[in-house]
């Protein structure tokens, strides 16, 4: 069983033309760029979210249109709880923000601009995002505050 899933993981995923680099030097660029894409969109991440208890990774937008996609009206808090990662298909107990990895990433964009997206998707999926950073600015403010009450 572990033979396999060395298997799997040492499997090489082929990139999106969006994300390959340009130059012949760019293998580094590229392991990065494989690292670092959503599950989702298959683009670099964008204001990357943890999704929890499983651990993958998505943009904050991409977490918005799943969560949209199971109720287009209803507040994104218990959504979130109905939820499955696209990735591995568990359950979904809470959605929190990677600031390290989207450090990571904006330092690599940075490097590496060819692999960003354009201005008007990064304007699109912050307008999308904006609305998940309001659910977790409420989640996370009654979680100190449930807490501080103990």
């Amino acid at each position: 069983a572990a033979a396999a899933g060395g298997e799997k993981r040492g499997k090489k995923r082929n990139l999106p033309d969006s994300l390959k680099g340009s130059g012949k030097d760019d293998g580094f660029a590229d392991s990065m760029a494989e690292q670092c894409t959503c599950c989702v969109c298959q683009e670099v991440l964008h204001r990357c979210v943890c999704l929890l208890p499983c651990l993958h990774k998505c943009c904050g937008a991409c977490a918005v249109d799943m969560l949209r996609h199971i109720d287009r009206s209803a507040p994104l808090g218990p959504l979130v709880r109905r939820m499955k990662c696209p990735q591995c298909r568990a359950a979904v107990t809470s959605i929190k923000r990677d600031h390290t990895l989207t450090s990571l990433i904006e330092v690599f964009l940075k490097t590496n601009p060819d692999r960003n997206r354009s201005k008007a998707e990064l304007e699109l999926a912050d307008a999308k995002d904006k609305e998940l950073q309001t659910y977790l600015d409420s989640s996370s403010s009654s979680s100190s505050s449930s807490s501080s009450s103990a």
